[in-house]
């Protein structure tokens, strides 16, 4: 797949949820359903950048936390809903994180999921300037923003 030089993506950090490891929880149901249901709870992305995000073919890197190797995965997104999933496409272990925990949020439903190499990050930059994304990735503690491509990228 060639994502096209200026391409807007968000970039999303994410952790494991107890012991269930996020990507390979999200990576069983995407295999076995066609899609999978992302929740972003917390802080939530401008919805209108989501909106521009998916129109540009709706990328989104995620990024595994430092102990788990600093990976980075693209993954595709096709819908969005504020109100939930309108199936059970998502990782059991959701039943328990919503009972416990005040989630609102956004369900991202995803239909691609890929480990790519961290090379391809060199070819990010923040999306409100032009400041590599490397510049400021180890150095902020926010969960996601939004990126942009300097140049094509083959995946």
């Amino acid at each position: 797949m060639i994502i096209e030089k200026g391409i807007n993506i968000l970039l999303f950090r994410f952790k494991d949820y107890r012991r269930y490891s996020f990507i390979e929880e999200h990576t069983q149901v995407l295999n076995e359903e066609g899609h999978v249901w992302i929740l972003k709870s917390g802080k939530i992305p401008d919805v209108r950048k989501l909106e521009r995000i998916k129109d540009d073919g709706g990328f989104i890197i995620l990024k595994t936390p430092k102990a788990e190797g600093n990976n980075y995965y693209l993954a595709q997104f096709d819908s969005m809903s504020n109100n939930g999933p309108d199936d059970n496409a998502y990782p059991s272990y959701y039943k328990s994180y919503l009972d416990e925990e005040n989630n609102n949020g956004i369900w991202i439903r995803i239909t691609r999921l890929t480990k790519i190499k961290k090379e391809i990050i060199n070819r990010l930059v923040l999306a409100n300037g032009e400041k590599p994304v490397l510049d400021v990735i180890n150095k902020t503690m926010t969960s996601f923003m939004f990126v942009k491509t300097t140049d094509e990228i083959e995946t």
